[in-house]
């Protein structure tokens, strides 16, 4: 019933199972480490992600509250200033017939003041950018720069695409970005920000007539805004590109994939 040479295919028909096995197990131990491994990098890259968003709204709120302090200081406390003169001036003159006059002004001073702490409160909370449109965000900031200088500023849209919040945040802070280095440094007439949509792509162009700068200048490539304007767009997976003109000006190309 033994027939001895049968043994040797036993044994070999025993080894290349065995050997069968071992791959199949390694095998599947090296896709189960692939698995984790991928997850944790899915989880790593949420958590980035979660992270940058989170950074995005405290500099948006930072970056509100800087401003609305300045323009605070610098603005409404002159305004409200005016209107205490004036107020002051009819009360000692109550009898005169000028005084009704520095009253009616005084209103008028004073409503102007009210309107400039309405719009400067809109900046406050990056909240509300998530909650309602990209437009209206960039439109509310480009009326308080319109307030409080002598730029004139045109949003331009021909889209009713709306990006998702986050994306919509992260749009959000590139554009106020921008507009905070043109308003600081620029010395613009205009700023003029349109937004449209091509197949696959959302597009901001934001423009300037300043007194541009040399793009290839190593402080325009370290400063900190512009650095942090190209990394949000890489998290967007956007393409991001700017031109600039000495005494011509400035253009900020954003274009987002949907």
């Amino acid at each position: 019933m033994h027939n001895p040479q049968l043994y040797p295919l036993f044994i070999f028909g025993t080894f290349i199972l065995t050997a069968f096995a071992v791959i199949i197990l390694v095998v599947i131990v090296i896709q189960k480490q692939r698995q984790v491994k991928n997850r944790l990098e899915k989880q790593q890259r949420e958590f980035d992600y979660n992270n940058l968003l989170l950074n995005t709204r405290l500099e948006v709120q930072e970056s509100s509250l800087n401003q609305v302090a300045g323009e605070l200081h610098d603005n409404v406390a002159q305004v409200l200033t005016a209107a205490y003169y004036q107020l002051s001036y009819a009360t000692i003159n109550i009898e005169s017939k000028n005084a009704s006059r520095f009253i009616a002004d005084a209103q008028k001073t004073i409503n102007q003041a009210l309107t400039d702490v309405r719009l400067l409160s809109h900046s406050l909370s990056s909240g509300w950018i998530e909650t309602r449109d990209l437009e209206i965000a960039i439109q509310s900031e480009l009326d308080r720069i319109v307030a409080f200088s002598i730029i004139h500023c045109e949003l331009k849209k021909s889209t009713q695409f709306e990006l998702p919040p986050d994306k919509r945040l992260l749009t959000f802070r590139i554009i106020q970005e921008a507009l905070q280095n043109t308003v600081k440094h620029a010395s613009a007439s205009n700023i003029i920000i349109s937004m449209t949509l091509d197949s696959n792509r959302y597009i901001v162009i934001i423009t300037d007539d300043g007194i541009g700068f040399d793009i290839d200048d190593s402080s325009f490539n370290t400063s900190m805004g512009f650095v942090s304007m190209r990394e949000r767009s890489k998290v967007l997976g956007a393409e991001f590109n700017i031109s600039s003109i000495k005494k011509i000006g400035t253009t900020i190309t954003l274009k987002i994939p949907i």
